[in-house]
Protein backbone atom coordinates (compact mmCIF):
# COMPACT_ATOMS: atom_id res chain seq x y z
CA UNK A 1 0.00 0.00 0.00
CA UNK A 2 2.92 2.14 0.37
CA UNK A 3 4.24 1.78 -2.51
CA UNK A 4 1.24 2.15 -4.53
CA UNK A 5 0.92 5.46 -2.49
CA UNK A 6 4.08 6.94 -3.72
CA UNK A 7 3.43 6.08 -7.15
CA UNK A 8 0.12 7.91 -6.97
CA UNK A 9 1.65 10.90 -5.46
CA UNK A 10 4.67 11.36 -7.65
CA UNK A 11 2.12 10.62 -10.77
CA UNK A 12 -0.58 13.23 -10.04
CA UNK A 13 2.24 15.68 -8.63
CA UNK A 14 4.10 15.33 -12.00
CA UNK A 15 0.73 15.50 -13.73
CA UNK A 16 -0.54 18.70 -12.16
CA UNK A 17 2.74 19.99 -12.98
CA UNK A 18 2.04 19.51 -16.53
CA UNK A 19 -1.37 20.62 -15.90
CA UNK A 20 0.01 24.27 -13.95
CA UNK A 21 1.93 24.66 -16.98
CA UNK A 22 -1.45 25.03 -18.95
CA UNK A 23 -2.81 27.39 -16.44
CA UNK A 24 -0.12 29.96 -15.94
CA UNK A 25 3.13 30.36 -17.35
CA UNK A 26 6.20 27.63 -16.33
CA UNK A 27 9.41 27.20 -18.55
CA UNK A 28 9.14 24.00 -20.09
CA UNK A 29 6.31 22.85 -18.06
CA UNK A 30 4.06 25.12 -20.39
CA UNK A 31 5.58 23.60 -23.19
CA UNK A 32 5.53 19.80 -22.16
CA UNK A 33 2.03 20.34 -21.07
CA UNK A 34 0.61 21.39 -24.58
CA UNK A 35 2.30 18.65 -26.38
CA UNK A 36 0.34 16.17 -23.63
CA UNK A 37 -3.11 17.92 -25.28
CA UNK A 38 -2.35 15.91 -28.15
CA UNK A 39 -3.15 12.55 -26.22
CA UNK A 40 -5.41 14.37 -24.59
CA UNK A 41 -7.48 11.73 -23.99
CA UNK A 42 -5.38 9.15 -22.45
CA UNK A 43 -3.93 11.77 -20.36
CA UNK A 44 -7.67 12.51 -19.40
CA UNK A 45 -8.00 8.69 -18.39
CA UNK A 46 -4.68 8.51 -16.71
CA UNK A 47 -5.73 12.05 -14.46
CA UNK A 48 -9.39 9.84 -13.85
CA UNK A 49 -7.16 6.13 -13.13
CA UNK A 50 -5.01 8.73 -10.42
CA UNK A 51 -8.28 10.23 -9.00
CA UNK A 52 -9.46 7.49 -8.00
CA UNK A 53 -6.89 5.73 -6.44
CA UNK A 54 -6.05 8.84 -4.44
CA UNK A 55 -9.10 9.28 -3.29
CA UNK A 56 -9.78 5.08 -1.50
CA UNK A 57 -5.91 6.03 -0.10
CA UNK A 58 -7.33 8.94 1.33
CA UNK A 59 -10.25 7.06 2.95
CA UNK A 60 -8.11 4.45 4.19
CA UNK A 61 -5.72 7.14 5.46
CA UNK A 62 -6.37 10.47 5.26
CA UNK A 63 -2.83 12.28 4.79
CA UNK A 64 -2.22 15.51 3.37
CA UNK A 65 -0.37 14.40 0.23
CA UNK A 66 -2.93 11.95 -0.60
CA UNK A 67 -5.49 14.87 -0.22
CA UNK A 68 -3.22 16.89 -2.90
CA UNK A 69 -2.84 14.01 -5.38
CA UNK A 70 -6.19 13.58 -5.31
CA UNK A 71 -6.70 17.46 -6.12
CA UNK A 72 -3.99 17.53 -8.43
CA UNK A 73 -5.40 14.29 -10.51
CA UNK A 74 -9.04 16.40 -10.53
CA UNK A 75 -7.23 19.73 -11.75
CA UNK A 76 -5.84 17.38 -14.39
CA UNK A 77 -9.10 15.64 -15.39
CA UNK A 78 -10.74 19.07 -15.58
CA UNK A 79 -8.20 20.56 -17.54
CA UNK A 80 -7.28 18.00 -20.13
CA UNK A 81 -11.07 16.87 -20.32
CA UNK A 82 -11.78 20.31 -21.19
CA UNK A 83 -9.12 21.05 -23.35
CA UNK A 84 -10.36 17.43 -25.73
CA UNK A 85 -13.95 19.02 -25.31
CA UNK A 86 -12.87 22.21 -27.15
CA UNK A 87 -11.11 20.03 -29.55
CA UNK A 88 -13.95 17.88 -30.80
CA UNK A 89 -16.62 20.35 -30.86
CA UNK A 90 -14.46 22.70 -32.97
CA UNK A 91 -13.33 19.44 -35.23
CA UNK A 92 -16.98 18.86 -36.14
CA UNK A 93 -17.97 22.63 -37.32
CA UNK A 94 -14.63 21.90 -39.36
CA UNK A 95 -16.41 18.54 -40.82
CA UNK A 96 -14.26 16.14 -39.51
CA UNK A 97 -14.49 12.40 -38.40
CA UNK A 98 -14.77 12.15 -34.70
CA UNK A 99 -14.44 8.31 -33.46
CA UNK A 100 -12.98 6.49 -31.26
CA UNK A 101 -9.74 6.15 -32.99
CA UNK A 102 -9.22 9.99 -33.42
CA UNK A 103 -9.68 11.03 -30.07
CA UNK A 104 -7.27 8.26 -28.48
CA UNK A 105 -4.94 8.58 -31.78
CA UNK A 106 -4.64 4.78 -32.66
CA UNK A 107 -5.48 5.13 -36.26
CA UNK A 108 -2.31 6.34 -37.01
CA UNK A 109 -1.90 7.12 -41.12
CA UNK A 110 1.60 5.99 -42.61
CA UNK A 111 3.54 7.90 -44.88
CA UNK A 112 5.61 5.68 -46.89
CA UNK A 113 7.08 6.98 -49.83
CA UNK A 114 7.17 5.24 -53.27
CA UNK A 115 10.21 6.85 -54.44
CA UNK A 116 13.12 8.96 -53.80
CA UNK A 117 15.15 11.62 -56.89
CA UNK A 118 18.17 14.06 -56.48
CA UNK A 119 17.72 17.49 -56.53
CA UNK A 120 21.09 20.00 -56.92
CA UNK A 121 20.81 23.42 -55.96
CA UNK A 122 23.32 26.20 -58.08
CA UNK A 123 25.85 25.43 -55.80
CA UNK A 124 25.97 22.09 -57.25
CA UNK A 125 25.07 20.61 -53.83
CA UNK A 126 22.43 17.37 -54.32
CA UNK A 127 19.87 17.09 -51.98
CA UNK A 128 16.97 14.15 -51.95
CA UNK A 129 13.15 14.48 -52.01
CA UNK A 130 10.96 11.63 -51.61
CA UNK A 131 7.95 11.39 -54.05
CA UNK A 132 4.34 9.65 -52.71
CA UNK A 133 2.26 8.90 -56.41
CA UNK A 134 -1.57 8.67 -56.60
CA UNK A 135 -3.00 6.29 -57.88
CA UNK A 136 -3.53 7.60 -61.55
CA UNK A 137 -0.68 10.85 -61.52
CA UNK A 138 -1.93 11.84 -64.64
CA UNK A 139 -2.60 15.18 -64.89
CA UNK A 140 -2.14 15.33 -60.89
CA UNK A 141 -1.82 18.66 -59.72
CA UNK A 142 2.08 18.61 -57.57
CA UNK A 143 2.63 19.87 -53.94
CA UNK A 144 5.96 20.34 -52.15
CA UNK A 145 6.40 19.61 -48.50
CA UNK A 146 8.84 21.37 -46.76
CA UNK A 147 9.69 19.85 -43.45
CA UNK A 148 10.54 21.52 -39.87
CA UNK A 149 12.93 21.32 -37.34
CA UNK A 150 13.41 25.21 -36.62
CA UNK A 151 15.86 25.01 -39.48
CA UNK A 152 18.98 23.12 -38.06
CA UNK A 153 17.32 19.65 -37.64
CA UNK A 154 14.24 17.21 -38.94
CA UNK A 155 14.21 15.41 -42.24
CA UNK A 156 12.33 15.30 -45.29
CA UNK A 157 11.44 11.47 -44.54
CA UNK A 158 10.08 12.75 -41.11
CA UNK A 159 6.57 13.65 -42.65
CA UNK A 160 2.97 12.54 -41.34
CA UNK A 161 0.35 13.48 -44.56
CA UNK A 162 1.76 12.89 -47.69
CA UNK A 163 1.01 9.23 -48.19
CA UNK A 164 -2.67 11.07 -47.15
CA UNK A 165 -2.88 13.57 -49.72
CA UNK A 166 -1.36 11.14 -52.56
CA UNK A 167 -4.12 9.16 -52.08
CA UNK A 168 -6.48 11.96 -52.98
CA UNK A 169 -5.22 12.16 -55.59
CA UNK A 170 -1.77 14.23 -55.46
CA UNK A 171 1.33 14.07 -56.12
CA UNK A 172 3.66 15.05 -53.45
CA UNK A 173 7.43 15.57 -53.12
CA UNK A 174 9.12 16.05 -49.81
CA UNK A 175 11.97 18.40 -50.43
CA UNK A 176 15.24 17.90 -48.08
CA UNK A 177 17.32 21.08 -47.73
CA UNK A 178 20.40 21.95 -46.26
CA UNK A 179 20.04 22.81 -42.56
CA UNK A 180 21.78 25.24 -40.64
CA UNK A 181 24.69 24.48 -37.76
CA UNK A 182 27.85 26.57 -36.16
CA UNK A 183 29.89 26.15 -39.49
CA UNK A 184 27.17 26.50 -42.50
CA UNK A 185 24.36 29.74 -41.66
CA UNK A 186 22.02 29.02 -44.18
CA UNK A 187 19.34 31.69 -44.21
CA UNK A 188 19.90 33.07 -47.38
CA UNK A 189 20.59 29.75 -48.97
CA UNK A 190 17.53 28.05 -48.68
CA UNK A 191 15.09 30.17 -50.89
CA UNK A 192 17.27 29.67 -53.95
CA UNK A 193 18.23 26.04 -52.96
CA UNK A 194 14.64 24.88 -53.02
CA UNK A 195 13.70 26.85 -55.93
CA UNK A 196 16.61 24.79 -57.86
CA UNK A 197 14.71 21.47 -56.52
CA UNK A 198 11.22 22.97 -57.14
CA UNK A 199 12.23 23.11 -61.03
CA UNK A 200 13.79 19.44 -60.28
CA UNK A 201 10.46 18.60 -59.20
CA UNK A 202 8.51 20.21 -61.81
CA UNK A 203 10.82 18.38 -64.39
CA UNK A 204 10.16 14.75 -62.49
CA UNK A 205 6.45 15.63 -62.32
CA UNK A 206 6.34 16.14 -65.76
CA UNK A 207 7.80 12.68 -66.73
CA UNK A 208 4.83 11.07 -64.44
CA UNK A 209 2.21 12.98 -66.73
CA UNK A 210 1.86 15.24 -63.25
CA UNK A 211 0.21 18.95 -64.30
CA UNK A 212 2.86 21.58 -63.83
CA UNK A 213 1.82 24.15 -64.40
CA UNK A 214 1.50 25.41 -60.73
CA UNK A 215 2.37 23.90 -57.78
CA UNK A 216 1.17 24.10 -53.97
CA UNK A 217 3.28 24.53 -51.21
CA UNK A 218 2.75 22.83 -47.58
CA UNK A 219 5.32 22.70 -44.64
CA UNK A 220 5.32 22.52 -41.01
CA UNK A 221 7.40 25.00 -38.44
CA UNK A 222 10.44 26.16 -40.06
CA UNK A 223 8.85 24.33 -43.54
CA UNK A 224 6.38 26.40 -43.00
CA UNK A 225 8.19 29.71 -42.25
CA UNK A 226 9.72 28.43 -45.50
CA UNK A 227 6.93 27.65 -47.98
CA UNK A 228 5.34 30.98 -47.13
CA UNK A 229 8.45 33.04 -47.94
CA UNK A 230 8.78 31.22 -51.36
CA UNK A 231 4.73 32.24 -51.73
CA UNK A 232 5.81 35.52 -51.17
CA UNK A 233 9.47 35.27 -53.22
CA UNK A 234 8.79 33.10 -55.75
CA UNK A 235 10.26 34.66 -59.11
CA UNK A 236 10.01 33.77 -62.78
CA UNK A 237 12.97 32.35 -63.11
CA UNK A 238 14.69 30.73 -60.55
CA UNK A 239 18.22 30.48 -58.62
CA UNK A 240 19.51 27.63 -61.41
CA UNK A 241 17.98 29.05 -64.36
CA UNK A 242 14.72 28.30 -66.13
CA UNK A 243 11.04 29.28 -65.70
CA UNK A 244 9.15 28.59 -62.60
CA UNK A 245 6.03 26.75 -61.60
CA UNK A 246 3.49 29.41 -60.51
CA UNK A 247 2.56 28.69 -56.65
CA UNK A 248 -0.61 28.41 -57.15
CA UNK A 249 -1.56 28.29 -53.13
CA UNK A 250 -0.01 27.63 -49.77
CA UNK A 251 -0.96 25.66 -46.90
CA UNK A 252 1.58 25.88 -43.84
CA UNK A 253 0.71 24.12 -39.90
CA UNK A 254 2.09 26.14 -36.87
CA UNK A 255 4.55 28.27 -38.81
CA UNK A 256 7.85 30.25 -38.10
CA UNK A 257 5.79 32.85 -40.18
CA UNK A 258 8.16 35.82 -38.13
CA UNK A 259 11.84 34.03 -37.85
CA UNK A 260 12.84 37.19 -36.06
CA UNK A 261 9.86 37.12 -33.11
CA UNK A 262 10.66 35.29 -29.70
CA UNK A 263 7.71 38.18 -27.91
CA UNK A 264 5.52 35.92 -25.48
CA UNK A 265 7.94 33.10 -25.35
CA UNK A 266 8.84 32.09 -21.72
CA UNK A 267 12.69 32.77 -20.73
CA UNK A 268 13.77 29.13 -21.52
CA UNK A 269 12.06 28.98 -24.70
CA UNK A 270 12.92 32.58 -25.95
CA UNK A 271 16.55 31.22 -25.19
CA UNK A 272 16.56 28.32 -27.22
CA UNK A 273 15.03 30.01 -30.18
CA UNK A 274 17.91 32.87 -30.10
CA UNK A 275 20.14 29.86 -30.06
CA UNK A 276 17.85 28.85 -33.45
CA UNK A 277 18.58 32.19 -35.09
CA UNK A 278 21.85 32.37 -34.36
CA UNK A 279 22.36 29.10 -36.14
CA UNK A 280 20.35 29.80 -39.09
CA UNK A 281 21.50 33.69 -39.43
CA UNK A 282 24.84 33.53 -37.49
CA UNK A 283 23.16 36.04 -34.88
CA UNK A 284 20.27 36.61 -33.56
CA UNK A 285 17.46 38.98 -34.90
CA UNK A 286 18.69 41.75 -32.68
CA UNK A 287 22.24 41.36 -33.49
CA UNK A 288 21.73 41.50 -37.17
CA UNK A 289 17.82 42.89 -38.21
CA UNK A 290 18.44 43.00 -41.68
CA UNK A 291 18.70 39.32 -42.03
CA UNK A 292 15.80 38.67 -40.76
CA UNK A 293 14.01 40.69 -42.81
CA UNK A 294 15.61 39.63 -45.77
CA UNK A 295 13.77 36.26 -44.43
CA UNK A 296 10.41 37.50 -43.53
CA UNK A 297 7.69 36.87 -45.22
CA UNK A 298 5.60 39.67 -44.34
CA UNK A 299 8.59 41.79 -45.39
CA UNK A 300 7.97 41.00 -49.15
CA UNK A 301 4.28 40.70 -49.56
CA UNK A 302 3.13 41.82 -52.71
CA UNK A 303 -0.37 41.52 -54.89
CA UNK A 304 0.65 38.47 -56.84
CA UNK A 305 1.77 36.74 -53.45
CA UNK A 306 0.52 33.11 -53.07
CA UNK A 307 -2.99 32.54 -51.40
CA UNK A 308 -2.13 31.14 -47.67
CA UNK A 309 -3.99 28.92 -45.18
CA UNK A 310 -1.97 29.45 -41.75
CA UNK A 311 -3.43 27.02 -39.00
CA UNK A 312 -1.94 28.02 -35.84
CA UNK A 313 -2.18 26.69 -32.83
CA UNK A 314 -3.74 28.20 -29.80
CA UNK A 315 -1.28 28.38 -27.36
CA UNK A 316 2.07 28.11 -29.37
CA UNK A 317 4.90 27.71 -27.04
CA UNK A 318 7.58 27.54 -29.07
CA UNK A 319 6.60 29.57 -32.22
CA UNK A 320 4.78 32.97 -31.40
CA UNK A 321 1.44 32.96 -32.83
CA UNK A 322 1.10 36.60 -33.64
CA UNK A 323 3.98 36.36 -36.10
CA UNK A 324 1.35 34.39 -38.03
CA UNK A 325 -1.38 36.93 -37.27
CA UNK A 326 0.92 39.67 -38.83
CA UNK A 327 1.22 37.88 -41.90
CA UNK A 328 -2.41 37.11 -42.44
CA UNK A 329 -3.27 40.31 -41.67
CA UNK A 330 -0.16 42.08 -44.06
CA UNK A 331 -1.35 39.67 -46.74
CA UNK A 332 -5.34 40.71 -46.65
CA UNK A 333 -4.17 44.40 -46.84
CA UNK A 334 -2.51 43.85 -49.75
CA UNK A 335 -5.87 41.96 -51.39
CA UNK A 336 -3.99 38.29 -51.71
CA UNK A 337 -6.58 35.78 -50.36
CA UNK A 338 -5.37 34.59 -46.84
CA UNK A 339 -6.94 32.44 -44.15
CA UNK A 340 -5.73 31.83 -40.27
CA UNK A 341 -7.33 29.04 -38.48
CA UNK A 342 -6.84 28.80 -35.07
CA UNK A 343 -6.48 25.16 -33.26
CA UNK A 344 -8.02 25.53 -30.18
CA UNK A 345 -6.42 24.13 -26.69
CA UNK A 346 -3.28 23.10 -29.48
CA UNK A 347 0.55 23.72 -28.56
CA UNK A 348 3.50 23.69 -31.28
CA UNK A 349 3.39 20.00 -33.57
CA UNK A 350 -0.43 19.45 -32.96
CA UNK A 351 -0.06 16.69 -35.25
CA UNK A 352 2.70 14.88 -33.67
CA UNK A 353 0.11 12.08 -33.49
CA UNK A 354 -1.27 12.15 -37.32
CA UNK A 355 -4.62 10.33 -35.81
CA UNK A 356 -5.50 12.95 -34.07
CA UNK A 357 -8.34 15.66 -34.65
CA UNK A 358 -6.26 18.27 -35.35
CA UNK A 359 -4.35 16.47 -37.58
CA UNK A 360 -7.08 15.79 -39.45
CA UNK A 361 -8.30 19.07 -39.99
CA UNK A 362 -5.37 20.63 -41.06
CA UNK A 363 -5.43 17.60 -43.85
CA UNK A 364 -9.02 18.35 -44.53
CA UNK A 365 -8.87 22.07 -44.46
CA UNK A 366 -5.44 22.13 -46.70
CA UNK A 367 -6.86 19.86 -49.97
CA UNK A 368 -10.20 22.60 -49.71
CA UNK A 369 -7.95 25.34 -50.06
CA UNK A 370 -5.84 23.87 -52.35
CA UNK A 371 -8.80 23.02 -54.43
CA UNK A 372 -10.10 26.61 -54.40
CA UNK A 373 -7.38 27.95 -56.02
CA UNK A 374 -6.84 25.51 -58.87
CA UNK A 375 -5.15 22.32 -57.28
CA UNK A 376 -8.37 19.91 -57.78
CA UNK A 377 -6.96 16.62 -57.84
CA UNK A 378 -8.59 14.72 -61.70
CA UNK A 379 -11.44 11.91 -61.68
Amino acid sequence: MRVLSALTITASALLGLLTLGQLIPLPLADFVGGVAVVYWAWVALAAAALLVTAVLLWRRRRTVPRAVAALLACLALAVYGTAGARQVAWAQQQGAEVTAGSVLGVAQVADVPDATISCADSRGRTLPATVYTPANPGGAPVLVWIHGGAWNSGSHTATVHNRWLADRGYLVYSLEYTLASSEEHTWDQLVPQLQCGIQTIADDAATRGANTSAVGLLGESAGGHLALLLGTTMPITGACGGEMPEVAAVAVEYPAANPGLTAGLDPLMAAVTRQRQTLLAGCTATECPERFTAITPGEHVRADSAPSLLVVPEKDHVVPPQGAFDLVARLQETGVDTEALVVPAADHGFDGNTADLPAQVFRLRAVEWLEQHGLEPVG
